[in-house]
């Protein structure tokens, strides 16, 4: 099973340049991209020019292989092998050019039984993320995403947010049934 994300989550712009990387953090596999010149508060048919794009899953995951490369040659490497080269293609380019792609795959072997939970996290940070100016003051305030109050590194954010992922979903699901629930009460 494998998860590709394109440069189009990045600009509406198929001619502007990205880059792009893979680290690993402490339970984390990490892709990152992101324009190569980012243009602060600045979108182009509702599509922020100044993020981050992440592609994350945990390093845990069954035959966890991945790779960066343009998308064709990811979708043919997984169609070909069932796994990706742990390789990064490092060359910038354009997004029209060999549409660059972040990719991660992982081996579910034969499925006989339900197998182990297996997940992707998908995040688009804007940092920081709302200019604020009064009439009274002529410089502009910058604000920045609440999850920055809790975590200092994205790293570690992706890390909180893959390492609670069962108990993060459990929540989500308590929520739903509560809001399906009490809009019941109101309308069918």
């Amino acid at each position: 099973m494998t998860y590709f994300l394109g440069a189009e989550w990045l600009s509406a712009d198929d001619g502007d340049t990205v880059k792009w990387n893979t680290t690993s953090s402490a339970t984390s596999l990490i892709h990152s991209m992101r324009l190569s010149v980012p243009q602060a508060f600045q979108e182009d048919q509702g599509i922020a020019k100044d993020s981050t794009l992440y592609l994350a899953t945990s390093k845990e995951s069954p035959g966890l292989t991945w790779q960066t490369n343009w998308a064709r040659a990811l979708h043919q490497q997984f169609n070909n092998n069932g796994s990706l080269t742990n390789t990064q293609d490092t060359a910038s380019r354009p997004i029209n050019a060999n549409q660059p792609a972040l990719a991660t795959s992982v081996n579910l072997g034969s499925i006989e039984q339900v197998s182990p939970s297996v997940f992707w996290a998908i995040g688009l940070v804007r940092q920081p993320t709302i200019r604020f100016q009064t009439l009274r003051e002529n410089v502009p305030q910058h604000y920045h995403s609440f999850f920055w109050t809790k975590y200092t590194s994205i790293d570690e954010a992706i890390d909180d947010f893959i390492q609670d992922f069962p108990n993060a979903l459990t929540r989500s699901v308590a929520l739903d049934r509560k809001v399906m629930e009490d809009a019941g009460k109101v309308s069918s």
